[in-house]
């Protein structure tokens, strides 16, 4: 399995122990926020009322080019961003500070 296997592996043992959070603070590896963000969801570690925050969500505005100059990062960051708002099972916001911050609530699992 390729990165973010340590991580993705640490969540599934995690949600295999029932163990559950209130908050997931995503930051650094961009093409790992949606499979982590997924995983948090689809294991039920963060449950309904809980908040995943994503930071530099908005990226230099490198998610929302035309493909001109756009890094592998920023299309990690368009793909999540998009991701997270077409998920039913979460209410989300980005706030513009610097480069953006997302805050997901869970409203479902």
């Amino acid at each position: 399995m390729s990165w973010p296997a340590p991580t993705l592996d640490t969540l599934h043992r995690l949600g295999s122990a029932g163990d559950r959070f209130d908050l997931a603070f995503l930051d650094a590896d961009k093409p790992g926020y949606l499979p982590v963000f997924r995983s948090l969801l689809d294991l039920g570690l963060i449950g309904p009322g809980g908040l995943v925050v994503a930071d530099n969500t908005l990226l230099q505005g490198q998610p929302y080019g035309d493909g001109i100059d756009v890094d592998a990062n920023g299309r990690a960051i368009a793909d999540f961003n998009a991701a997270v708002a077409a998920d039913v099972r979460v209410e989300q916001v980005v706030l513009p500070l610097r480069d953006g911050v997302t805050l997901a609530r869970v409203v479902a699992s």
